[in-house]
């Protein structure tokens, strides 16, 4: 998890629509934004576009930021949910799941497991490809970007019980969705 803050001056000054001050908001949260961006819509031409959308977004509302949660929170809602509409947008489109391929990838294994494990991560993607968008945020917040309920309640605006029924939830349509993906490829004799 990466802790990311803004001084309250600076803060302030962005929201008085200093642009330097929101300069320094952007060279700040920019590697967040676009982190998290790569992961909920990997492989995507637009993902410039959707980051720009991001600020965008954050500069027109960052004058209704109050200081409830802390800055970055309201910035990977704010991200999260740009992911999400687009996502809906293109969704017979989308290959949800392509940072998996990397995360998994380990050039030390032997040719025979690496042939292997390429195959499940390539089950793996196109399992994660099914879930909904509200599935796939939730597991990139938890495991990609290793945030805790508390802070997935807040970036998603639900309750943290929400959280966690969301997450099991989604380990179970991943697994109902690896297993029909596995079963698909095995050849009968």
């Amino acid at each position: 998890m990466y802790v990311i803050t803004l001084g309250s001056e600076t803060l302030r000054a962005a929201q008085s629509g200093c642009s330097d001050a929101f300069r320094c908001l952007y060279e700040t949260y920019q590697p967040m934004v676009a982190r998290t961006l790569y992961y909920l819509c990997p492989r995507d031409q637009s993902l410039a576009d959707l980051e720009q959308e991001v600020f965008l977004k954050i500069f027109k509302k960052i004058g209704q930021f109050r200081q409830e949660s802390q800055l970055s929170t309201w910035i990977y809602r704010i991200t999260v949910n740009t992911a999400m509409d687009h996502v809906r947008r293109l969704r017979p489109f989308s290959e949800l799941g392509q940072w998996i391929h990397e995360w998994f990838e380990n050039d030390e294994q032997a040719p025979d497991t690496q042939l292997i494990r390429r195959e499940q991560v390539g089950q793996v993607r196109l399992a994660l490809a099914e879930l909904s968008p509200k599935l796939q945020a939730i597991l990139v917040l938890r495991y990609v970007e290793d945030r805790s309920y508390e802070e997935i309640g807040r970036i998603l605006d639900i309750q943290t019980g929400t959280v966690a029924s969301r997450l099991h939830r989604a380990h179970q349509s991943l697994a109902r969705a690896y297993a029909r993906k596995t079963a698909a490829r095995e050849v009968p004799l």
